[in-house]
């Protein structure tokens, strides 16, 4: 890491995008998914970026970074209700930061923006998921104060078994 990261991580602005930024958002989302070695898992287009995100209501918020007016990292986040808590939260579904930038502490200046929008919204928490083998990630997140949870495990239906489970709706 370079002596002045820090400063430009502190230099770069965030700020909500706006429709007119989806082709930005997809090339991150793009290179967050190369970076993870998924490429192939990400088969979200622009179109379904702008219909999810910028329709109404909009699914999902993104705040992007950028530094001398270039995309440097983004978070996408939307809210979530916790039945237990009874209090709406944030949960991060994305958190990119340019290979370049790494390190600089803009990946916890964009979760603190998307915490802070979420306060302003009503939340009273921050979740999302990583990878088990991200120990980079996983790390960043210990550093940044958020826990694993070992008392959750994530369970997820996708694609033709999703399919299938919704036809069998009403059927059981």
């Amino acid at each position: 890491m370079t002596a002045d990261r820090p400063t430009v991580a502190r230099t770069a602005t965030i700020r909500p995008a706006r429709a007119a930024d989806v082709p930005v958002i997809h090339a991150l989302l793009a290179d967050l998914a190369e970076t993870l070695d998924e490429s192939a898992s990400m088969t979200a287009s622009e179109a379904d970026l702008l219909r999810e995100g910028f329709g109404h209501p909009p699914a999902f918020q993104v705040l992007l970074a950028e530094q001398d007016d270039r995309p440097v990292g983004l978070v996408l986040f939307f809210h979530a209700y916790s039945s237990w808590r009874g209090r709406l939260g944030v949960y991060v579904q994305d958190l990119h930061v340019v290979g370049a930038m790494r390190g600089s502490g803009l990946g916890r200046r964009l979760l603190a923006a998307a915490a802070d929008a979420g306060r302003t919204a009503g939340c009273s928490h921050m979740r999302l998921s990583v990878a088990a083998t991200n120990a980079a990630g996983r790390g960043f997140y210990r550093r940044i104060g958020m826990a694993e949870r070992h008392d959750e495990v994530i369970c997820q239906i996708s694609d033709r078994d999703f399919v299938r489970l919704a036809e069998r709706a009403g059927r059981f």
